[in-house]
């Protein structure tokens, strides 16, 4: 097993972006999904009947409404990736000269699957490069792909770069995935696993308030930072400001130097992938990250993909029996896919935005009513394990 890799950063979050199949923007989303109020969009997928008089039963997939049902996946990766980064951008880029260059793009995508080929990545890198113009695109997959880009995002902004934005997206909705479902159902001894939905979100990371954080940024890294050139074919087109990105903003509210949020740690580490042959699940690589973290690191709440299987909850479960000091004493734990259902390489990146909006917005309380920290981990079906924690300021009443 690789040796895991914890650091200590102090990245500042001055903006954020998310559109999920509850609602179109970041406060829709957390609204309708704390509600309960998500619309559900009517499944076009339907499991084959066994006789022709036997009604058909709908395949569960969930879809953004404001996405048409017979959309390809690749242009619902797109547009979804698209409208979380503008609503991320567009209060950012305000009043800036159109020429100016725009942020690196950190971009986590699904591995490949059915229904999720390369040329899918291919093209949604390409409109990425078309739409948002970045200075540059790095390509990261699967759960832990978001721990992964903050690693090289806290490196590049250390070598000076001004800001960097995390972009995560990822869809289910599409035939192959249904087809799987039924190929493959759920086993009896695993719990009801969430509803396979489609989300993206974005992160806006800045450098100038990384340097005036309280925490020491880590310099050591293992993961090299490099650039991947604009494809020569697609033309630059400027953005389109949606309406909700400033009033998202607006609730967010200002942060201080610090911006509105920091991600103080960030890990990932390798183990074991699977339960289903003879090596024993011991839950150490997850162990080795929890343990990594800064002492004055102390979540909260915790959020990860507890509900999606056994084989998950109980590598972090392992986790935190080993090393129960490093969480609060009275921690809360959520699983983000009871509110946004699974919605795969993008959860880390779901799970970090709703941390800090649902702190500015009053939905999470900070025990001593100024900052909170969360931490969000992940586990991949290639074993990569990934840990990180932000602290989020609660705005004042």
């Amino acid at each position: 097993m690789a040796q895991p890799l914890m650091q200590t950063v102090s990245l500042s979050v001055s903006h954020v972006g998310l559109t999920t199949a509850a609602g179109p923007g970041l406060l829709s989303s957390l609204f309708f999904a704390e509600a309960g109020l998500a619309a559900p969009v009517a499944s076009p997928f339907f499991k084959p009947a066994e006789s022709k008089d036997e009604p058909l039963e709908p395949i569960a997939i969930q879809a953004c409404p404001w996405l048409p049902p017979q959309l390809p996946v690749t242009q619902r990766l797109t547009r979804l990736a698209l409208r979380a980064a503008h609503e991320a951008l567009d209060a950012h880029l305000d009043g800036q000269d159109a020429d100016v260059p725009r942020p690196g793009v950190w971009l986590v995508v699904p591995a490949e699957r059915p229904g999720i080929t390369a040329a899918t990545i291919s093209d949604l890198n390409a409109a990425i490069w078309k739409e948002l113009r970045p200075r540059n695109v790095r390509v990261f997959t699967d759960e832990t792909g978001t721990m992964q880009a903050i690693q090289e995002i806290a490196q590049a902004l250390n070598a000076g770069e001004t800001s960097a934005l995390l972009l995560a997206t990822d869809s289910y909705f599409c035939a192959e995935t249904a087809a799987e479902l039924i190929a493959e159902p759920t086993s009896p001894w695993e719990p009801t696993p969430p509803t396979p939905s489609e989300a993206a979100a974005a992160v806006l990371f800045t450098g100038k308030g990384s340097r005036k954080t309280s925490l020491s940024a880590s310099r050591s890294s293992t993961l090299g930072f490099s650039q991947v050139p604009a494809p020569p074919s697609v033309d630059p087109m400027g953005a389109t400001s949606l309406a909700t990105s400033r009033l998202s903003s607006t609730a967010l509210g200002a942060g201080g130097s610090s911006g509105i949020a920091r991600v103080v740690a960030v890990g990932a580490a390798t183990g074991l992938d699977t339960e289903s042959n003879d090596e024993l699940q011991d839950g150490l690589a997850m162990t080795a990250l929890l343990e990594g973290l800064n002492q004055a690191v102390r979540p909260d709440v915790v959020l990860g993909p507890s509900q999606l299987s056994i084989f998950r909850s109980r590598e972090w479960e392992m986790a935190a029996c080993r090393a129960p000091t490093k969480l609060a004493p009275e921690h809360q734990e959520l699983d983000i896919s009871s509110l946004f259902g699974w919605v795969g390489a993008a959860s880390p990146a779901v799970a970090l935005v709703y941390a800090i909006a649902a702190t500015r917005l009053g939905l999470l309380h900070p025990p001593d009513g100024n900052w909170l920290t969360a931490a969000v981990w992940s586990l991949a079906p290639s074993g990569a394990r990934g840990l990180l924690g932000v602290m989020t300021e609660a705005q004042a009443p």
